[in-house]
């Protein structure tokens, strides 16, 4: 049994597992996976929409897309970013972009 590491970053880990059962690989696959932070926009309020297309489908559109990081972020539009709150255990974030 034997674990190499071909590349460990900040951002980034690259591995070799030998000698292991494919069953004790899938579920250290399936715990990493698990531990990786998310985000996801589940709520979407449109006060005023002059586009062409319905608040419903830019909601949609919107839950699409894959949210920049932070930094990106704050360089776009000047966002302004409600303090964070935690329910259930989730943390919950408003952003309203102007």
């Amino acid at each position: 049994m034997q674990l190499s590491f071909s590349r460990f970053d900040d951002d980034v880990a690259r591995f070799i597992i030998t000698g292991f059962s494919s069953a004790f690989v899938n579920s250290y696959r399936r715990t990493m996976i698990g531990e990786v932070p998310t985000l996801a926009i589940e709520d979407v309020h449109i006060y005023d929409n002059n586009s062409a297309l319905f608040d419903e489908m830019l909601a949609h559109r919107l839950g699409g897309l894959i949210p920049p990081s932070g930094q990106i972020l704050m360089n776009m539009y000047s966002p302004r970013i409600a303090p964070v709150m935690v329910r259930g255990g989730v943390q919950h974030a408003r952003l309203f972009i102007h």
